[in-house]
């Protein structure tokens, strides 16, 4: 197995928090899953969201280009499974969490998907629950003015969407990944 790392600054995304490690040689030829694995990451010590399941191990989709949640990306087999506490190797697939016994502390998960590559993101969610502006879960255009004039606002609780620990242009990118109003307003 080979292993390499890219900058966080290649993400484009928002939701990445860490460097992104790039995993090589885990598939046999030909197969499309791996040998069931443990990966575990740290989070940044500088990281100023909370350390629950709003974030985790995430794996890249190679065909959408998104983050999701790397127990996500399995194959087959296992059930998905938080944990808020330290890896035990009696977890079976499926099983992610976050470990904070560690300083600093680390996300780790059980995974049999061919992803390549991993990093700690904050965790994709399905559906935005709220809005600024407008009708509540239904992001648009007035939310993002609302957001943009609001870059560098110590409101973390109101406006850090990709729960970064501050308020800039990736939660300006998260709130894009998560437009739900095309048409509106």
């Amino acid at each position: 197995m080979d292993t390499g790392w890219a900058p966080q600054s290649n993400d484009t995304t928002g939701v990445v928090i860490t460097d992104i490690l790039t995993l090589w040689g885990m598939t046999d030829l030909l197969a499309i899953q791996t040998d069931t694995v443990a990966i575990s990451m740290s989070v940044p010590a500088n990281y100023g969201g909370p350390l629950n399941s709003t974030i985790c191990l995430g794996a890249l989709d190679r065909l959408t280009n998104t983050w999701v949640n790397a127990v996500d990306y399995n194959i087959v087999g296992g059930s998905k499974t938080f944990v808020a506490g330290p890896y035990n190797a009696s977890y079976g697939l499926g099983f992610y969490g976050v470990d904070t016994t560690t300083t600093p502390a680390t996300v780790w998960a059980v995974v049999n998907g061919d992803a390549r590559n991993f990093a700690v993101i904050n965790t994709p969610s399905a559906a935005v629950p709220w809005a600024f502006a407008g009708v509540a879960g239904h992001v648009g255009t007035a939310d993002m003015a609302i957001l943009s004039k609001n870059l560098g606002s110590t409101n973390l609780a109101k406006y850090d969407l990709n729960g970064d620990g501050k308020v800039d242009a990736s939660d300006v990118r998260w709130l894009t990944s998560h437009y739900t109003n095309p048409g509106g307003k």
